[in-house]
């Protein structure tokens, strides 16, 4: 049984008694081979990060949009419900776990082309279960002059997957769904349908313009359960003459929002093109070490003496930044003068440093003949984090930023992780609660004083990343992380979860994503968005076989 609350998510009317008509009936169409029952596989995808998972009925592998149509149609006609993944590496919002027990689980990792990439005009044509490594991967053996943005999600993260949840990257490309165009989506009745001007044969522009002709559909299919994207094409981000990274320090806890007000008129003037992510202190540590003993067992959160002297041991104060810049030498220059001058005037903003690809290279040199040195592993360990944040902001995504996931994993006592481990193999608990708030210091500070004291009530170690995604607004991802062999730590980090959620919404900072296992938490809204979401969702899937509840608040609350 699923928890209440927010994460209720059983409905048994789509769980069909008997699947075994289905299964043959899925089998006859795709084949032996892609039709899986086995007990182990459902199991496996039932893991979760979050408080508990859904376990599926069957899990089927398509390797084309007809055969993703075929699996709704015989899913429609069975009364089974059916919840897509690209990749199922959705840590921290719902995994590869479905909205419901018993469900088909769609999972289309075997759809993983590269259909095209344009040299001149700069995209690339991709399935959902092309991941951000291989497009890295394939641009740079094939020699061409653009870079794909990436996440701090790893390298085996889907692009198409992420871009279906409105997630955001690294680079000037960073808010992804604004650089997309020409979605192929199955409708949960089969239908098939490109959106933007794809819909026209031999429409010249359909990969390089985005809103087409007549209504724009796009959105309509993002954080939604309307249909399932199966093809878009992703606009890359061209490599300029010169790339370089800032990274800055600041030992204030109380001064970020003069970082943010700093920083807000060089996003906006164009002189900061990035997304630029902001990192408290326990958000670096829990990157770079697992949670040491506790003093308090009781407590899953460090004391004030044990983050200080953390901090002193890994060097670095209460904030650090991260942004690119890119340009001609000129531009490069300009521009780092602007972030060292704005910066240089806050308060508590200690070091500010402005990279390029060669010096790094020569810092790493310098510091390679260390490595074997104890004495030595602080700043051999703050090298590496400058590698990571160089190459993400750079285009190249690294499994090594997925090790934040395993703070409070109890697998970890067993073995230790090493970069690119699958968190779920190592049973980590963590849940990400990811605000949207304007960018000033009046609205940062107020919600730093809001979710604070919760993570404090609770007991929980206050992990925050500031991404300044928009040249307006920026988006607090805050993590609770817990032991999910304890299950007094598991019942606070879901009650607190909750109030989270329940604050957050109340006080007008609303989620940019949410985990497809809490929509129930979302308010219905005073106005008729949700109720037109739902009349969408009747018209299209009156059978509600595609993700039930799924971004759809009226029928979560009605189960």
């Amino acid at each position: 049984m699923m928890l209440d609350g927010a994460l209720n998510g059983c409905d048994s009317a789509m769980t069909p008694p008997d699947t075994r008509p289905l299964q043959q009936a899925l089998r006859t169409v795709l084949g032996p081979d892609r039709v899986c029952a086995d007990p182990t596989a459902l199991a496996r995808l039932a893991r979760t990060t979050a408080i508990e998972g859904t376990t599926p009925g069957l899990i089927v592998y398509p390797r084309t949009c007809h055969d993703v149509a075929a699996v709704m149609k015989l899913a429609r006609d069975h009364r089974c419900g059916v919840h897509p993944v690209s990749c199922g590496r959705n840590w921290g919002y719902g995994d590869a776990c479905g909205t419901r027990d018993g469900q088909i689980i769609l999972d289309m990792s075997r759809m993983n082309a590269i259909v095209e990439v344009d040299a001149e005009l700069g995209y690339a044509v991709v399935e959902p279960g092309v991941t951000q490594g291989q497009l890295a991967d394939y641009l740079k053996s094939n020699n061409l002059p653009f870079t794909a943005d990436a996440s701090g999600a790893g390298r085996d993260a889907s692009i198409v997957g992420n871009v279906a949840e409105r997630g955001f990257g690294h680079s000037q490309n960073g808010d992804r769904f604004a650089n997309v165009a020409n979605l192929e989506v199955v409708l949960p009745n089969g239908r098939i349908l490109n959106t933007g001007l794809g819909h026209f044969p031999g429409a010249r522009a359909a990969h390089c313009y985005k809103w087409g002709l007549g209504p724009s559909l796009d959105g309509l299919f993002t954080q939604s359960n309307l249909g399932v994207i199966t093809r878009l094409t992703f606009w890359l981000v061209p490599k300029t003459e010169q790339f370089a990274a800032f990274f800055f320090l600041a030992d204030r806890e109380e001064n970020i929002g003069d970082i943010i007000e700093a920083l807000r008129p060089l996003r906006m003037r164009g002189t900061l093109r990035t997304a630029i992510h902001i990192f408290n202190d326990l958000r670096l540590i829990t990157g770079a070490q697992l949670a040491p003993a506790r003093v308090d067992p009781e407590s899953a959160a460090l004391s004030p003496a044990e983050i200080t002297a953390l901090r002193r041991q890994h060097g670095i104060g209460a904030w650090a930044g991260s942004g690119a810049l890119y340009g001609s030498p000129a531009e490069i220059r300009a521009a780092a003068q602007a972030v060292k001058r704005a910066l240089r005037r806050v308060r508590g903003v200690s070091t500010v440093v402005v990279i390029n690809r060669t010096q790094l290279e020569f810092i790493e040199a310098f510091v390679k003949p260390l490595k074997k040195l104890h004495w030595c592993a602080s700043l051999v360990a703050r090298v590496e984090k400058l590698r990571l944040g160089f190459d993400l902001l750079s285009g190249i995504p690294s499994n090594d930023s997925l090790t934040g996931g395993m703070w409070r994993a109890p697998g970890t006592i067993e073995r230790p992780p090493t970069p690119g481990d699958d968190p779920l193999d190592y049973r980590a608990g963590f849940l990400w609660v990811s605000p949207l708030i304007p960018m000033r210091k009046h609205d940062v500070d107020t919600f730093l004083a809001l979710v604070k004291p919760i993570f404090a009530r609770y007991r929980f170690d206050f992990q925050i990343t500031l991404s300044l995604v928009t040249a307006r607004a920026l988006c607090g991802v805050s993590t609770i992380s817990f032991d999910r062999d304890n299950a007094a730590e598991t019942a606070r980090a879901h009650e607190c979860y909750q109030v989270l959620l329940t604050t957050l919404f109340a006080q007008g900072f609303i989620p940019y994503r949410m985990s497809n296992l809490s929509m129930a938490a979302i308010p219905a809204g005073t106005d008729s968005f949700f109720d037109l979401v739902h009349e969408l969702k009747q018209h299209l899937d009156p059978t509600n076989t595609l993700s039930p509840g799924h971004y759809d608040p009226l029928s979560s609350a009605a189960l």
